[in-house]
């Protein structure tokens, strides 16, 4: 399996950087609204934590924002090895809280997948 690192950060009161690459390729970094990343937060804890999640919906959601207008999720996921790809997710604070297992391609979950399979990870920096 491949691993494409993912890292969110906050820069300052306003933003947010996400940072992404595969061993292979590196990807422009992403400035972010925080208020945005607070926005889906608080979204995630209303659709996901509640008795009836919403999982596919919000993972749709979710998986938008990760992919932002460069679709370099999808590419990386696209060009990645028929053993899969290990999505290696470094955030702090809140953004850690984010459900990523419920990723959704607007086809299925990508913990599902059989053939180029997505496992999230969290990581923690020290």
């Amino acid at each position: 399996m491949e691993t494409l690192q993912v890292k969110l950060r906050p820069i300052d009161s306003g933003w947010a950087e996400l940072h992404y690459c595969l061993p292979s390729q590196s990807y422009e970094p992403r400035r972010i609204k925080l208020s945005e990343i607070q926005a889906l937060i608080k979204e995630g804890e209303s659709s996901y934590y509640v008795e009836k999640p919403d999982l596919e919906g919000f993972g749709k959601k979710l998986f938008r924002w990760l992919n932002g207008d460069g679709q370099w999720l999808s590419r990386a996921i696209g060009a990645c090895p028929p053993s899969g790809l290990v999505l290696a997710i470094t955030a702090k604070e809140g953004l850690a809280k984010l459900p990523w297992e419920v990723l959704h391609d607007g086809e299925q979950f990508l913990v599902e997948r059989v053939t180029r399979p997505l496992v999230p990870v969290r990581l923690i920096e020290r």
